[in-house]
């Protein structure tokens, strides 16, 4: 079995990302007096959405990227997949965060986030129906 090198590079920068993104929350929550929710507009409401959009998108992105590259091995591909999603995920906190409404930070880290995993989703599925054969 081929050690998936990328995706766990790209793994532990995303987990990194993810706790950044969650101390920035816990000290907006403590700045803003809220254990739980967030008001409507606010920069805690932001902060939230930030770190829990790449929980929600990030683990299985990855778990499938993991599952390609130790089926194909090292790959170019591979590693530009997993390279382009730290930039994604990197981008979108810092459109969500530092911009008020729609901008391109948010839009091009979204986009990209859905490309990639629609990418990763159909390659998977290609790899897996071989399997069956």
């Amino acid at each position: 079995m081929v050690f998936p090198v990328y995706t766990a590079i790209a793994a532990a920068t995303l987990t990194l990302i993810l706790m950044v993104l969650g101390f920035y929350t816990v000290s907006a929550r403590r700045s803003e007096s809220t254990s739980l929710g967030f008001k409507k507009g606010s920069t805690l409401e932001k902060r939230v959405r930030a770190h829990a959009n790449l929980a929600e998108y990030g683990p299985l992105i990855l778990i499938s990227l993991g599952l390609i590259e130790i089926s194909v091995g090292r790959s170019m591909v591979v590693a530009g997949l997993a390279a382009w999603l730290i930039i994604a995920r990197t981008l979108h906190p810092i459109g969500l965060i530092t911009k008020t409404g729609a901008n391109a930070f948010r839009f091009i880290g979204a986009a990209s986030t859905f490309l990639i995993g629609i990418i990763v989703g159909i390659w998977l599925l290609i790899i897996a129906v071989k399997y069956l054969n």
